[in-house]
């Protein structure tokens, strides 16, 4: 016989059993059987010979499947066979002779991360294993680059200039919003499998990118300097953290090591000592102090998950405290204009603390129990959206909002319905018999509708608001504001 995995000319299918491998038989047929590896293959006289009989690409008479074959069954009832790869789940429809995708509406996609567009609330990218770079654009997803998906972003202020990126450091950028893509790598060696970069939050045309050495580019990716020197002992950067009060502080980790520079690489300096030689996943900065920063770490050492230091890495203190899970910590966000309010991201969800907490505390109610690659907040919208390595991206309220404009303990009025499509009501504690001032801000405290509406004519029209979370306020008898959080769906 042939040996397996070889089609009849002797072509090979490659193979990386190691990660993708796959065997079924027909409860019906014993001669029939598929086995999986990269392609699948199937033989019809019991592993005799051997024929391609779905794959990715090139011409031939075969079907088309997404490749890494990872399941192979056969429904002992109907005899029909199902594969389930790296692209979604097959189903052999014999009508047609051919394997047909049956994936549509399956919440499995792997995102390693994502992009938010502050721009437009209704639009984000993210980047999936072994599935490219996807947009979700109000509820449709589209595919817009191949290979793995890695790190993406949206410009804040247009929309159709997206940055994605696959395996290695492979960095593009498009200007029409994913229909064409020029090239941006600043190197032409390999960087770490998810190779960090960052643009920074006030200033879109500077952009930082870690491969062995750390680059930047103040000319929104068109150009680098490279801007280290050893910086990372020759291994990948894992990690890049930009401050957003001070566009000159450069944070760049790999798993071992983590320095920073003050100078925009001028200089650089380890602030590794006083952290637990644990691998580090993550780093994030205070929106207002450069120096302020926190740290976070995979491996399974309960007492070690999460670092902070107020004086640029020259102390440590330890805040895991006593409520995570024993699992790694894959990333964390902090959330300005706020009492020092982080999330992490665990292999279980996502946890919360902020300043005036002693502990970590779960933030996750409906959130599946999944691994959670990266976080980012969306402001305007007063949300927080994750992206997850099996369940797709997800998002929800912010736990407190931005300190600039906020809701009060005074509650003399309710509102209905929350969260709201159309349309609110405001019902009112106590009788008045007077106007009332209403004003709705956005979580950045821009004004968005201010009218002076009567206790008998207290509904109000949202329906031009975006979806997201507002302040409403009124004006009291007194003077005196109150002030509640609403939900725009």
């Amino acid at each position: 016989p042939n040996i397996l995995g070889r089609a009849n000319n002797g072509s090979d299918s490659g193979g990386q059993a190691w990660y993708d491998l796959s065997l079924a038989v027909a409860p019906n047929n014993e001669n029939l059987v598929y086995v999986g590896g990269i392609n699948l293959w199937k033989s019809g006289n019991g592993g005799v010979n051997w024929i391609l009989d779905a794959t990715s690409g090139g011409a031939g008479n075969y079907s088309y499947m997404h490749v890494d074959q990872h399941a192979c069954e056969f429904n002992p009832i109907t005899n029909i066979a199902y594969a389930g790869n790296d692209g979604g789940l097959y189903k052999y429809m014999d009508n047609l002779n051919n394997w047909i995708d049956i994936s549509d509406g399956l919440e499995i996609s792997q995102f390693y991360k994502l992009g938010l567009s502050k721009s437009n609330s209704n639009k984000l990218v993210a980047g999936a294993q072994d599935n490219g770079t996807e947009m979700l654009t109000n509820n449709t997803w589209d595919a817009i680059m191949g290979g793995d998906g890695m790190e993406c972003a949206i410009d804040a202020y247009d929309e159709d200039v997206i940055y994605a990126s696959f395996q290695y450091g492979g960095m593009r950028k498009s200007f029409n919003g994913g229909n064409d893509w020029i090239n941006i790598k600043p190197v032409s060696y390999e960087g770490g499998w998810v190779t960090p970069y960052k643009i920074h939050p006030n200033n879109t045309n500077l952009v930082v990118a870690g491969f062995d050495e750390v680059y930047r580019s103040v000319s929104a990716a068109s150009t680098w300097d490279s801007v280290s020197y050893n910086v990372s002992g020759g291994q990948a950067i894992k990690t890049i953290a930009l401050a957003p009060s001070n566009q000159n502080y450069i944070y760049a980790a790999t798993y071992s090591t983590l320095k920073v520079t003050v100078d925009a690489g001028l200089t650089w300096n380890s602030i590794k000592p006083g952290l637990p030689n644990y691998n580090i996943t993550d780093v994030t900065v205070s929106d207002t102090d450069p120096d302020h920063l926190w740290v976070t770490f995979s491996e399974y050492s309960s007492a070690h998950k999460v670092y902070e230091s107020s004086d640029r890495g020259a102390s440590w203190t330890n805040i895991t405290g006593n409520n995570l899970p024993n699992l790694p910590v894959n990333c964390i966000v902090h959330q300005g204009q706020t009492n020092d309010d982080l999330y992490i991201g665990t292999d279980v969800g996502v946890y919360y603390k902020n300043n005036m907490m002693s502990d970590w505390q779960p933030f996750m109610n409906g959130l599946p129990n999944v691994i959670v690659k990266e976080l980012e907040i969306h402001y305007e919208e007063g949300t927080i959206s994750a992206a997850t390595y099996g369940r797709g991206v997800w998002e929800s309220a912010l736990n407190t909002l931005p300190s600039e404009i906020t809701e009060n303990e005074n509650s003399s009025f309710s509102i209905y319905p929350i969260p709201a499509k159309n349309d609110i009501t405001l019902v009112f504690d106590k009788k008045i018999a007077s106007s009332i001032v209403v004003t709705i801000y956005n979580l950045t405290g821009q004004i968005v509708y201010v009218n002076t509406i009567s206790p008998q004519n207290n509904t109000i029209d949202i329906s031009n608001l975006k979806k997201g979370c507002y302040i409403i306020e009124v004006l009291n008898k007194t003077g005196d504001s109150v002030r509640k959080k609403i939900f725009k769906e």
